[in-house]
């Protein structure tokens, strides 16, 4: 009996750790760096993966534009599926706006931080 508990609690630990190795890699995304975020949004939706990218949003995007809204301003502009030349990044209190040009299209993501990393909560189509 005092052989079986060291054993199970192996078995546990070995289960354990072969269950967080075989986890589906993830795309490391530097949470420092509002920009970055942005761009790996954008990146998303230059792949076709909108609702990914409407997935991978803040609460505050997510309350302002649904899933719907979001896949219809994406087919609006479709220069947004297009390599994006990336502009200032302005600080607005707790809000990062990082600026892209895509052809001539001007358009603004707009980050925050929540739960300790940056989300998209906003895009701003000029």
């Amino acid at each position: 009996m005092n052989k079986v508990i060291p054993i199970a609690a192996g078995l546990l630990l070995l289960a354990v750790a072969a269950w967080w190795f075989l986890l589906p890699a993830r795309q490391a995304v530097p949470e420092d760096d509002p920009q970055a975020v942005a761009v790996a949004f954008l990146g998303q939706v230059r792949a076709g993966q909108v609702d990914q990218a409407w997935e991978s949003t803040g609460v505050e995007f997510k309350s302002f534009m649904g899933r719907d809204q979001f896949r219809l301003l994406v087919k609006k502009h479709p220069e947004l599926k297009g390599p994006a030349t990336p502009g200032e990044v302005v600080n607005e209190g707790p809000l990062r706006s990082c600026s892209f040009m895509c052809g001539k299209l001007k358009f603004a993501v707009v980050v925050a931080a929540a739960e300790g990393r940056w989300r998209v909560e906003g895009l701003r189509v000029d």
